[in-house]
């Protein structure tokens, strides 16, 4: 029917409506009033006879006129009274007959055009209720109140009523609620179809969301037309059609891009070079957000196989991931996908028994679960991935696809990461022995000489030559050789402690680096260790081979602060040995008073820079943790020396300590800090407070009160913005004294912090009588944090004891993000650290 396929059935109804501009009453009901058919048919026959009536009357009223006249009954003539005497009576007879029959006429006509109009109206009656009957779509139409006068059956049957039920029943109350959907249920002001019938609006086509009679929500797009009477609108018809489906689709599509982007971030970040349990902990995070999951997790394979650790989750206890070990069997489903490389998908936890999770895990008290194996190439898989919800939800194919898309970069990531390491197995260690080789025994060698300087320790240098190996390689071959040295690498190895470093050099040379020795005398004995391994008998082939080797020793510092320095001293203490005899050691002497000369400059130099201004303050932020604001910065030195360039602080600062000049350093510091945080007030950067280290020396001045108080006053800055750092063994050098001095600071305003807690020897007794505001925890802690369980266990009971005490907690030396997540989840106030800045001079810090 063209009818149909030209326009909408509600639009072409509206329009039906419109045109004619008459009420048309509707009667959605079955069948007919069997009342009303018996009044029309008795009605419609007494008019349908009413004309020929009058045809009737008049002929009656002739013969009664004639049978009046033959009685004798002039004077009875009705005419008489209205026809003058002298007029023809049959003349007046006939004009009464005539007027009888038209008028009978007249009546007839009128009849016939009313029953003629009557059935055009019942026809499009019936038409107009066959269509909302056939319609498709919903259809219902509202009064000037706003009220339900009628309503198709697919419009009553999509919001769940019949349709009686929803007549007289005010459209905004039941149907309408804002385009974004429940449970906005927009006002009655807002409606579009209410403006409409008050004329303010006219055409409105749209998408809205409906409430149905079970209180669920139909998503719909409509269609409003007013309906004129005249000029005036006499009401509204509304279409509207169901677009759940086409919603449900949308939603999955959206799903389905916020799963490709996250898959595609993910690449990206595996592609970046991140960290490994960086890399998870975002996984973790993007399936958690994508998935819009409880909990999620990434749980990695163990070695041995029998093991799953949680690497990160989301959902989780604080302290879980890293810790939280699962077995890898087929009786949770974590060990079935690892196992099998099939995903697990459970919709309803508590319904099921094949799978049981481990006590403790977040799952226990969930809904649903989803686990996918991290499979790489060949099947190798490396571990699982996991979501779980509270509420019950059947994951679908979309869901399931994304997660192993995740898996897929994962597995990726750690393939990645499994050929970076033999490419840097390769390139980091001798592939003979296995042992480091030149480039990493260099940066060991340098990060034990750094340590050594934090933390104003001693180190040594082993330099070991193999007496006659030459003899062996030319008698056995350089295969055998190659042999022995493998398994005279691994004797070394035996005499050494976890934190010492060893190289092979090439041939038959090795240096070993012993770290954090308390004198020459753990290296003598280090090196008569390795002696006595050395001679031991070596069978080979069924050959025992005995070895001796020739060792020297050189000490830092005193025989050299750097690498290259300590090697060659040691080298050539080692050369001294093979001229006295061999298999023995000999510590480097001569360099003894080089070293001296090169002190005594140093000090001169050091006693030249106040004066000459080559001193220079650089400044790293502290960020609050709570709202990622600076919260202050400490103030570290540094010498900018003519020839030298920058020497560290590590180099001069114990020579300063030792002659006393760290007392006039020490003011110039305090001086520069103070004016130029005043400065910064003063071109209207926010305040924040300035640290700024004391020395025991500084501390032992009699007016160092006086003293600071004065430099305070004169440089402008508020004592507030003011903080002054000690150690714990300043503290327990005069403790006493050192407490009393504390009072009077904290008297003036200025902020008072322990620096390098943990360290030292501070006693307890005295930490709860000091008026400190911070700890600083040591960066020697931050640095293992994430992988050291002490550390991590040492500084949440550091945390825990400072706010005890009511003190807040400062982080040193924060170098990555996983150490930044760690100390917030430990409840850390501030950090510091490269993450965020490295020192810097005073024009780039705002």
């Amino acid at each position: 029917m063209p009818f149909f396929k030209t326009a909408g059935l509600g639009g072409r109804l509206a329009r039906d409506l419109s045109a004619r501009a008459q009420p048309i009453q509707i009667s959605l009901e079955p069948g007919l009033n069997k009342g009303r058919v018996l009044k029309d048919f008795i009605f419609d026959k007494l008019r349908n006879k009413l004309g020929w009536f009058g045809v009737g009357l008049g002929i009656l009223y002739w013969f009664f006129e004639s049978l009046i006249e033959k009685a004798g009954h002039r004077p009875a003539n009705l005419m008489q009274f209205f026809v003058p005497a002298n007029r023809n009576i049959m003349g007046v007879r006939l004009s009464v007959l005539i007027l009888f029959t038209l008028f009978g006429i007249f009546v007839d006509v009128l009849i016939h055009q009313e029953r003629k109009a009557a059935k055009k109206n019942e026809w499009l009656r019936q038409y107009n209720e066959l269509i909302l009957n056939s319609a498709a779509e919903g259809i219902f139409g509202l009064d000037l109140q706003g009220r339900i006068a009628f309503i198709n059956p697919a419009g009553a049957s999509m919001l769940g009523y019949r349709p009686g039920q929803l007549l007289k029943k005010h459209a905004h109350e039941i149907l309408s609620c804002g385009p974004q959907g429940p449970p906005n249920f927009i006002s009655e002001d807002e409606c579009p179809v209410s403006r409409i019938l008050s004329g303010s609006r006219g055409h409105e086509a749209s998408e809205t969301v409906y409430r149905k009679k079970d209180g669920s929500h139909l998503p719909a797009v409509y269609t409003a037309t007013p309906i004129y009477a005249g000029k005036e609108i006499a009401g509204v018809v509304v279409s509207f059609k169901d677009i759940t489906e086409r919603k449900e689709s949308e939603a999955k599509l959206r799903a389905r891009e916020r799963q490709q982007a996250a898959i595609a971030e993910m690449g990206q970040r595996a592609l970046s070079g991140s960290g490994m349990d960086e890399l998870l902990a975002e996984t973790a995070i993007l399936v958690g957000l994508t998935l819009g999951v409880d909990c999620s997790e990434v749980l990695e394979l163990q070695p041995g196989g029998e093991e799953l650790l949680v690497k990160a989750g989301v959902g989780w206890p604080i302290e879980a991931p890293g810790s939280f070990r699962i077995n890898a069997d087929e009786t949770a489903p974590h060990g079935y996908a690892l196992l099998t490389g099939e995903a697990v998908a459970i919709e309803d936890i508590s319904a099921q028994n094949r799978f049981a999770f481990p006590a403790g895990h977040p799952a226990c008290g969930l809904a649903s679960s989803i686990c996918v194996p991290v499979e790489g190439k060949d099947s190798k898989r490396f571990g699982v991935l996991g979501a779980h919800t509270a509420k019950r939800r059947a994951f679908n194919e979309d869901d399931l696809c994304f997660l192993k898309s995740a898996a897929n970069v994962l597995a990726e990531a750690y393939e990645r990461m499994s050929t970076e390491k033999q490419v840097w197995l390769l390139s980091y260690y001798d592939s003979l022995t296995g042992l480091p080789n030149r480039h990493l025994f260099n940066e060991r060698f340098n990060q034990t000489l750094a340590h050594a300087r934090r933390h104003r320790e001693q180190a040594a240098v082993l330099f070991l030559d193999l007496d006659r190996f030459k003899s062996v390689n030319e008698t056995l071959g350089h295969e055998k050789g190659d042999m022995l040295l493998k398994r005279i690498s691994q004797r070394i190895l035996g005499c050494l402690r976890e934190e010492d470093s060893i190289s092979r050099q090439g041939g038959d040379e090795f240096i070993i680096v012993l770290s954090n020795i308390e004198g020459p005398q753990n290296a003598a004995k280090t090196a008569r260790k390795i002696l006595d391994a050395l001679t031991r008998a070596c069978l080979l082939e069924g050959h025992e081979f005995y070895l001796t080797g020739s060792i020297g020793i050189s000490l830092y510092p005193s025989d050299g602060n750097d690498s290259e320095a300590l090697i060659r001293n040691a080298h050539s203490a080692m050369y001294h040995v093979k001229e006295q005899g061999k298999n023995s050691f000999q510590f480097y002497a001569s360099h003894m008073n080089a070293a001296s000369s090169e002190r005594i400059r140093l000090e001169g130099n050091l006693r030249k820079a106040i004066e000459k201004d080559e001193f220079v303050l650089y400044y790293q932020p502290q960020i609050d943790l709570a709202s990622g604001e600076m919260a202050g910065m400490e103030a570290l030195l540094r010498w900018m020396h003519p020839e030298l360039g920058l020497v560290s602080p590590m180099d001069f600062i114990p020579l300063a300590e030792e002659t006393g000049l760290i007392v006039p350093i020490g003011e110039w510091v305090l001086k520069t800090a103070c004016r130029q945080g005043a400065q910064w007030r003063k071109a209207g950067c926010q305040p924040v407070r300035i640290a700024v280290n004391l020395s025991m020396r500084q501390f032992k001045q009699r007016e160092i009160v006086q003293t600071i108080k004065k430099i305070v006053e004169e440089s402008g800055l508020e004592p507030g913005c003011l903080e002054l750092e000690l150690t714990e063994s300043t503290l327990m050098q005069d403790a006493e004294t050192v407490i009393g001095a504390l009072h009077e600071f904290q008297r003036m305003g200025i902020h008072l912090s322990l620096d390098d807690f943990g360290t030292g020897y501070a006693s307890l007794s005295y930490l709860k009588r000091l008026p400190i505001d911070r700890l600083k925890l040591d960066k020697s802690f931050v640095h293992a944090i994430t992988v050291d369980p002490d550390n991590e266990a040492i500084s949440k009971a550091v945390i825990a004891l400072a706010h005890d005490l009511d003190m807040k907690v400062v982080a040193e030396g924060v170098e990555t993000r996983n150490q930044l997540d760690l100390l917030r989840s430990l409840g850390c106030d501030e950090v510091q650290g490269f993450y965020f800045q490295k020192p810097v001079p005073a024009g780039l810090v705002f």
